[in-house]
């Protein structure tokens, strides 16, 4: 059952010699030479590009695949401008996918229209995605094509909550119907459950079992998961012998990851080390760019026998991939710069020009990271803080939340003076930006921590590696929570939701700075003569910006300036009686405080200038 599901279709063999690949094995050989196809056919030629895609002789080859279907979409075929989309998503080539997806889609494919749909949905075409036209467009597919293929993808959607909130009992019964029909990927869904226990018991042999179903119904890519289960189970016997069957079935990626598997050690006692690196070594030599990739990681660390030339040879084989707007290669080959320069010629110039030219093919949270690298310069460091932090603050995605482990890798003191940033911005903290862990710094960063849940895990040091990634992973969530609310108005940075809002997430009174006056309904100048000394001359101080909001804070006016012995500030309230701060900083939009006189305070915006006191109310963007 599993040599018939892994053929498809016996073309796939005749094509593998016909473009030089290797056989999938005398059986299939012999199948193929009783009916030998047009090799110039559309589906002989669609059947290689196939088999290219998905590695059928153990390599895979997008850049050859990606060739011949675009050779086929010239001639209208949508099946191919649909895998070209698909080819293109799996590089992050964002536009590139949509507009091959959209043109399928405009010739009819049903398919196409249910990846498209998806891609929306999970914002794969980053800012060119739609949300009306992603999981809204999955549940009017299903109920108008009654497709299985539509169908999945609404329940992965239920599944994995993108677009829509997780509905595990509505994902499992679409599952259970789907498999019920036979449906292969909808059987390792299913495993999954079972694996993992969400929202059943789990069960190990009820995952193995299902996977299997998985594997008989023609998704091969199951065969990793019964593994990966029998090796959670501590089965490294029935482990090992479930990927060497797979290899020796021939069957597409298997050969990768059992040398990955004998190469990480993973099998436990059956593990061969040896025999996994010489695999991969393999594989790497004839071009692979996953297992090149994964080879240089592992040469990161001794023991290995790879020798320098080897590894400029895995370098070449990345930076061609990369060259042909491979993502994950461009990801790869950017850390095997920095990891691996004693080895590789001019590394350090060769990875900022990588970042430079090819970053944006890079994830968010990799494209991040391997920015900070590209900036950092040891030698100049406490003067790059403000950059690396900004690169931090303005990434998307999970990038803010990777690159601020990655800042406390590269420098501690710029992670420092991360938090000093964000703890400013919660409200929580009013000390000196010096990058340093001061006592003032330290107290803002527990107030913060005490009100999200969880002061004793940072009072064991929040730049230990837990604490950091317990505040980065709340920031992250307020951060999320704040865009979902953004109404686009001007202000500093700040949270207002049920989970987040100035006063719960520090935890604390807010003393000098008459959040609690101005809230108690005291007036605006009454709070700033109690509680906010002024210098008599600000005219020549440097300029404040107004920042834009992400969180749903309504309407703002000024309602107190005040001076550190730094920097100078205006306090803004919004229509919800939240209280923020405008502190001097850098121009931002065209936007910015560009002088606070008493209690004067002058907004410049690129066509106007506005005087305001307080009690009046702050110009939108929109205004």
């Amino acid at each position: 059952m599993i040599a018939r599901a892994f053929c498809g279709m016996l073309r796939i063999c005749f094509v593998s010699a016909l473009f030089g690949l290797p056989l999938i094995g005398p059986t299939y050989a012999e199948a193929a030479a009783e009916e030998v196809p047009d090799p110039t056919s559309i589906e002989t030629r669609y059947a290689a590009a196939e088999a290219l895609r998905k590695g059928v002789g153990g390599v895979v080859d997008l850049p050859r695949a990606l060739a011949i279907y675009t050779e086929l979409a010239a001639l209208g075929n949508s099946n191919a401008y649909r895998r070209i989309g698909e080819i293109h998503l799996k590089l992050g080539r964002e536009t590139e996918a949509l507009v091959a997806l959209e043109t399928a889609v405009e010739l009819g494919n049903k398919s196409a229209m249910v990846k498209l749909a998806e891609g929306h949905a999970r914002g794969q075409f980053g800012p060119l995605s739609d949300a009306e036209q992603g999981f809204p467009r999955l549940v009017e597919l299903y109920r108008t094509l009654g497709s299985r293929n539509a169908k999945y993808a609404l329940a992965r959607a239920y599944s994995e909550g993108y677009g829509t909130t997780p509905d595990h009992a509505k994902a499992l019964e679409m599952f259970r119907d789907l498999a019920a029909e036979g449906h292969g990927s909808s059987y390792r869904q299913l495993g999954d459950y079972y694996a993992e226990g969400i929202h059943v018991a789990q069960d190990l042999d009820a995952a193995i079992a299902a996977y299997r179903a998985a594997i008989d119904a023609g998704n091969m890519s199951a065969i990793r998961s019964v593994a990966r289960v029998q090796i959670a189970a501590n089965r490294f016997e029935d482990a090992a012998k479930t990927l060497e069957d797979a290899v020796n079935l021939e069957t597409p990626g298997m050969a990768y990851w059992r040398a990955v598997y004998h190469a990480e050690e993973r099998l436990g006692d059956m593990s061969d080390r040896r025999l996994g690196l010489a695999e991969l070594r393999r594989l790497s030599n004839a071009g692979d760019a996953r297992a090149a990739a994964k080879t240089l990681k592992l040469a990161e660390k001794p023991p290995h026998t790879f020798e320098p030339a080897d590894i400029q040879a895995w370098v070449a084989v990345l930076e061609e991939a990369a060259a042909d707007g491979d993502g994950r290669a461009t990801e790869a080959l950017a850390r095997a710069y920095r990891s691996l320069g004693r080895w590789v010629p001019d590394a350090q110039n060769k990875h900022k020009a990588l970042v430079s030219q090819l970053g944006h093919q890079m994830r968010p949270r990799y494209r991040t990271t391997e920015t900070l690298h590209a900036v950092y310069s040891p030698s100049r460091a406490r003067t790059l803080w403000s950059e690396m932090v900004r690169l931090v603050t303005e990434a998307k995605d999970d990038g803010y939340y990777y690159g601020a482990l990655e800042l406390r890798k590269i420098d501690k003191n710029a992670y420092t003076y991360l938090l000093q940033t964000e703890m400013r911005r919660m409200g929580c903290y009013s000390g000196r930006m010096n990058g340093l862990m001061t006592r003032s710094t330290l107290r803002a960063i527990l107030r913060f921590c005490r009100g999200r849940g969880d002061q004793q895990l940072c009072e064991i040091g929040p730049l230990k590696s837990d604490p950091t990634k317990f505040i980065m992973k709340e920031l992250l969530q307020l951060r999320t929570a704040s865009a979902q609310q953004q109404e686009g108005v001007i202000a500093v940075h700040q949270f207002n939701s049920a989970t987040a809002d100035v006063g719960s997430v520090c935890h604390a009174t807010p003393g000098r700075h008459a959040y609690a006056a101005v809230r108690d309904s005291r007036t605006a100048e009454a709070a700033r003569r109690e509680t906010l000394p002024r210098n008599t001359d600000l005219a020549n101080s440097a300029s404040p910006t107004v920042r834009r909001t992400r969180g749903g804070f309504g309407a703002r006016r000024v309602v107190g300036v005040f001076d550190t012995p730094r920097d100078s500030w205006i306090l803004v309230q919004g229509a919800r009686g939240d209280i923020v701060e405008v502190r001097v900083d850098q121009e931002l939009d065209g936007v910015r405080v560009s002088a606070i006189d008493g209690n004067s305070v002058t907004i410049r915006t690129q066509d106007r200038v506005v005087a305001l006191n307080a009690g009046d109310w702050l110009p939108t963007f929109a205004e």
